[in-house]
């Protein structure tokens, strides 16, 4: 499709001849002299605008490829601050490695092609305005052309949750214009379009009747309108990943470069990249918020294996869990070792992310709650409880009562153990007799 382009002086450059696009190999050159009649020049519109078998929409070219080919789309990540920042990733690479963009962008290739459709559209119809075109152009074959667009917004605007919105807008155009007499092609088409008392709805008979200057003021009002949708559209997309996806991005919320290099990085190379625990914990957040299952699984293992030896660590040095996570209740030097710094640091930080910050709910939380009832601290229970929520401290609360009834059973077993050293040989082999428990527990009061 040939696009139109005005010299620096305001007027059409007349060495890239002005071209509406008739299919993918003909044009309609706005700038003959040698005008068609109307009727002529809207049958040959109509014959020309075509789109999915319907004569009323203009010609398109779908920019729709096939899933195949759409997985050679590269894909931006968009983050930081006001989003500045990006990446580029063959969207083939996201989906190989993530079953929830893969559903994601499958899901947004009707959207995907609704919004290109829509551009294309805006574009045909921005070749028509008057910075585009002069008025001594406004022609019959104008006409011809830009008909098919005002009745393509009115009829099947190609997103859908904006048709109605355009139905109405290009009725109530047409209306405005109808009512003028100024707006008509001829004196007498006037009386003529009273006379055949076209309908409000009946927007192809009407813009038979109305010059091209009336019709490219209509196009005008619609081409703003287009633009504030564009404009409505690229806001939302921060508030809906389907959007975004449809648009070949994805954008993220509270991530750094750190955190969206080491996750393009695992993508291409398959190597777990991160210098302290709060990078690998960003990167679990960020592989389990877009469906990374494997980064995601390697990334929790390793924080739950090293919180587990952190832990275990502590125990083993006869270090208070209360004295790495409170430092005003900790000696000063007593963490030189570099080891001992190295342990704290990692506590300090989970611990964060899971109780302060409320950003984890699974097995690592589960690991953190056993230590906390493990520490049997009350002073530690009380230094959590500002940060513990109502359902966390459930979870404590019933660690702490099976965890009780396991040593309640336990104990039991240790005692039945101890008993059964009391139990007299003379007992027959086929069985206790009556008052075998009695005179057990004589035995043991006994003892």
């Amino acid at each position: 499709m040939e696009s139109h382009r005005a010299s620096a002086h305001g007027s059409p450059d007349r060495s890239t001849s002005t071209a509406i696009a008739r299919s993918s190999t003909e044009v309609v050159d706005l700038s003959s002299d040698t005008q068609p009649s109307t009727d002529q020049a809207l049958q040959e519109a109509e014959g020309m605008s075509v789109l999915h078998g319907q004569a009323s929409q203009p010609a398109m070219v779908s920019e729709h490829r096939p899933y195949q080919n759409l997985m050679k789309t590269s894909i931006i990540i968009e983050y930081g601050d006001g989003f500045e920042e990006h990446h580029k990733v063959p969207l083939e690479q996201l989906t190989k490695y993530s079953p929830r963009l893969r559903d994601l962008f499958a899901s947004a290739m009707q959207l995907k092609e609704s919004y290109q459709q829509a551009r294309m559209l805006r574009q045909m119809v921005k070749r028509l305005l008057p910075r585009a075109i002069s008025f001594e152009r406004l022609n019959n074959r104008y006409i011809a052309t830009a008909v098919p667009l005002v009745v393509q917004c009115h009829t099947q605007y190609p997103m859908l949750q904006y048709q109605q919105i355009f139905k109405d807008k290009v009725e109530k155009l047409v209306d405005f214009q109808f009512k003028r007499k100024d707006a008509f092609r001829q004196p007498e088409s006037h009386a003529q379009a009273r006379k055949d008392n076209c309908s409000l709805s009946d927007v192809r008979a009407r813009l038979q009747y109305l010059s091209g200057v009336a019709i490219q003021e209509i196009l005008n009002e619609l081409h703003n309108s287009m633009w504030r949708v564009k404009e409505k559209e690229t806001r939302s997309l921060r508030d809906d990943s389907k959007k975004a996806a449809a648009h070949d991005k994805i954008i993220l919320y509270g991530y750094d470069a750190v955190a969206v290099g080491s996750l393009v990085s695992w993508i291409v190379n398959r190597r777990l990249h991160y210098e302290t625990v709060d990078e690998l914990f960003q990167l679990y957040e960020l592989a389990d918020t877009l469906g990374f299952e494997d980064l995601a699984n390697t990334t929790l293992n390793k924080l739950s294996y090293d919180v587990t030896e952190a832990i275990n660590f502590a125990q083993a040095h006869g270090i208070a869990l209360l004295d790495v996570l409170d430092s005003t209740n900790s000696t000063p030097g007593k963490y030189a070792d570099k080891v001992q710094k190295d342990m704290q640091s990692l506590l300090l930080t989970v611990f964060k992310h899971v109780f302060v910050l409320k950003k984890h709910s699974g097995p690592l939380r589960a690991l953190l709650v056993n230590a906390v009832v493990d520490s049997q601290d009350l002073k530690l229970y009380d230094y959590l409880q500002p940060e513990v929520d109502v359902d966390l401290a459930h979870e404590i609360n019933r660690a702490f009562f099976l965890r009780g009834n396991q040593q309640a059973r336990s104990d039991c077993f240790r005692s039945r153990s101890h008993e059964s050293l009391f139990i007299d040989d003379s007992t027959p082999d086929d069985g206790p007799q009556a008052g075998t428990g009695l005179v057990l527990y004589q035995s043991h009061s006994a003892h």
